[in-house]
């Protein structure tokens, strides 16, 4: 059934996004990634707009490997345009770009390295991606880098974009605000929620750090 197979994804990351053009009254997708130790995939559903009811399009490989020891709790490892959907896979280090089929399924388009060791998270705002990368103590630090995406060609680094945060700060998530003029960082591992001034040109700027917020992860 629907609801046992949903049981089975170890790392939850749902979102709703219109569809391309398709036949009258298809609805919707989400799209699940499912994060395991291994060849991380995306679970792709068509959502009827009037019922509800989801309909399994597809298990689709991202190309990339999901790591289980992230647990699942950053709640935006899959985010989506009109058009593209894009995935973290943080046990390989980089991020998949699909396309969104008339279906609702997916077309594995490239995967990016995320410039960073175990990327989490990601947020878009027009044509500007960014990607959290976790970190890990003694290995390598946080850090939340920006792409440039276009719907026909690979994802390109900004190079303004890089902020690097201590590794036992534990970032897990990052969003926009609803104007998308700051962007939003959640760590874990410092009871912490940073805010970023987000320039014209993609490049961050630190605006404040609200403290004594317990263990947040996802928003």
């Amino acid at each position: 059934s629907f609801v046992r197979r949903l049981a089975l994804i170890t790392a939850v990351a749902a979102l709703l996004v219109p569809a391309l053009p398709s036949a009258a009254g298809s609805g919707y997708g989400v799209y699940v990634s499912t994060n395991p130790n291994g060849p991380n995939t995306v679970e792709a559903f068509k959502r009827n707009a009037k019922t509800g009811i989801l309909t399994s399009v597809g298990s689709f490989d991202t190309g990339g490997y999901g790591l289980t020891a992230i647990n699942g709790a950053q709640s935006h490892a899959v985010a989506c345009t009109q058009t593209h959907v894009f995935v973290t896979n943080a046990g390989s280090n980089d991020f998949s770009v699909f396309r969104i089929m008339n279906s609702s399924g997916l077309e594995l388009a490239t995967t990016v390295p995320s410039l960073g060791v175990r990327p989490v998270s990601l947020a878009i705002n027009g044509k500007t991606l960014y990607v959290l990368n976790q970190g890990q103590p003694g290995v390598a630090p946080a850090r939340c880098v920006g792409f440039s995406i276009d719907t026909e060609e690979d994802p390109v680094e900004l190079d303004v974009s890089a902020v690097e945060f201590e590794a036992t700060d534990v970032p897990t998530d990052i969003f926009f605000t609803q104007n998308g003029v700051r962007l939003v960082v959640l760590q874990n591992g410092a009871n912490a929620i940073d805010t970023f001034t987000v320039g014209a040109d993609g490049g961050l700027t630190a605006q404040q750090r609200l403290t004594n917020v317990n263990a947040p992860f996802g928003g």
